[in-house]
């Protein structure tokens, strides 16, 4: 490595955008760790990006890196993404989309890094900043790795991430080290951004009506706490609706199925990860069930090998009417994922478990707002239960969520299913949960079904 000669620098400009009161706290202190746990879109994010920008344009060493490390490997892209496209335009900057790194005309490194896996990031000695993005949703295993990091040069570690509760790991890491003449600690409510201008009075009101009353204490007052057995974060599940940048893909149909009485039948299109429309039926036949979904099917061109079905209770009686379909049996077996057994009770806990990551990574689009509100509060239930004898990851079952919600999760299950697409890939012999279809009842009805939707719809 080779210092930097202040007279070989490039001359560069860089314009700081405004920031308020208590953004310039948590930014500018003479503190070496800061914590900020904060309320949703209080602005956290983009001032520590800038920050670890603006800090990367003062290397001591050429190569001298600034990290930013967050949950997934999306999340990690998505603020890679938004610094490269400012940037890049210039042709002062080396940006390698690739290894997610944007390198300045002084020799400084932005790196952005997941923290999936926490012993993949021992190594790196020439570590200069280090912001730690939606920490509170890191691993407990992922600190004493971004400590490690940190001693090398002595460098600044800054933790921002949402409020979650005071049970929280990265809660109590703060608040352990408050006497520690290193480590500052802020908390940021929503009423701080409202005052600051950030965010609007109407915005923190509607929340509070929609949410519950933990959760919305919780999420933008900074009090109480949220569910630590949830697994997807409020603010991932709000950005459903706005994640456009989500990719277009193959066509699919999941339905979840009802037969009178309250609950819904909810059948969903699908375009790769993004939810193109959402079909809700009240009180029908499972013929007439199924008659939508052949009907939608041969419109759209979804395939039958891209039909996936509730196949538990009634719905069994639209799987034999939709031959070809995917039954989804959420009791059954665990799919192998890239040839690897997976550590999962059983179907749904596995689907419900790989929804959660992508919906948290942002990979998700619902592009229907009419039922946001419903949609959120069922996927906010979507928690973990306790791991059984085996060591099998589980979830709160479906009783338990109905007496939550008042009624049956219709829409999160919909969502949940579609996860087996992803799941079992293009193998075509693909395992089933339970494979009960071949043996269920060839009969003279079920013929008579099938023959009336063909009639009415001239489907062969």
């Amino acid at each position: 490595m080779h210092l930097l000669s202040a007279s070989l620098m490039p001359e560069l400009r860089i314009e700081r955008f405004p920031l308020v009161e208590y953004q310039r706290a948590f930014l500018y202190n003479p503190h070496r760790f800061t914590v900020t746990e904060a309320a949703t879109k209080i602005g956290k994010t983009a001032s520590h990006s800038f920050w670890l920008f603006e800090q990367s344009h003062n290397p001591v060493e050429q190569g001298d890196e600034y990290l930013w490390l967050a949950p997934t490997y999306a999340q990690a892209a998505m603020v890679f993404e938004e610094v490269a496209r400012r940037v890049g335009p210039t042709g002062a900057y080396k940006v390698n989309h690739s290894q997610l790194t944007i390198t300045n005309p002084h020799g400084g490194i932005l790196r952005y890094r997941t923290a999936e896996k926490p012993d993949n990031l021992y190594g790196p000695s020439n570590i200069r900043a280090i912001v730690g993005d939606e920490f509170t949703r890191w691993r407990p295993l992922v600190w004493p790795v971004v400590r490690s990091l940190a001693t090398a040069k002595r460098c600044p570690v800054k933790l921002i991430g949402n409020y979650i509760g005071e049970d929280n790991w990265g809660h109590r890491l703060a608040i352990d080290n408050a006497e520690d003449p290193e480590w500052a600690y802020f908390k940021v409510s929503a009423n701080d951004a409202v005052k600051a201008g950030i965010m609007a009075q109407d915005e923190v009101d509607s929340a509070r009506r929609s949410l519950p009353p933990s959760v919305f204490a919780a999420l933008y007052l900074c009090e109480g706490t949220a569910d630590p057995s949830m697994l997807m974060a409020w603010d991932a599940i709000n950005d459903l609706f706005t994640n456009e940048h989500v990719p277009e893909g193959q066509l699919s149909l999941t339905c979840d199925v009802a037969r009178y009485g309250s609950d819904k039948t909810v059948l969903m299109l699908w375009r790769g990860m993004r939810v193109e429309h959402v079909y809700v039926y009240q009180g029908q036949a499972t013929n007439e069930t199924a008659a939508a979904i052949l009907s939608t099917s041969k419109l759209e061109g979804v395939p039958r090998s891209r039909i996936v079905i509730d196949d538990d209770g009634v719905g069994g009686g639209v799987v034999d009417l939709v031959p070809g379909c995917v039954p989804f049996n959420g009791g059954g077996k665990v799919v192998k994922y890239r040839g690897t057994e997976q550590n999962y009770y059983n179907l749904k806990a596995q689907c419900t478990y790989e929804l959660a990551q992508r919906v948290n990574a942002r990979e998700i689009y619902v592009g229907t707002s009419e039922h946001r509100d419903t949609i959120a509060q069922e996927l906010a239930w979507c928690r973990r239960s306790h791991i059984d004898h085996d060591g099998k990851l589980k979830i709160v079952g479906k009783d338990k969520v109905k007496e939550g919600l008042g009624r049956s999760p219709d829409f999160a299950d919909n969502l949940m299913m579609r996860m087996v697409l992803e799941l079992r890939g293009d193998n075509t012999t693909f395992e089933r949960s339970i494979d009960i279809t071949a043996r269920r009842h060839r009969g003279e009805q079920y013929q008579r079904n099938r023959d009336e939707i063909a009639g009415n719809f001239g489907i062969e």
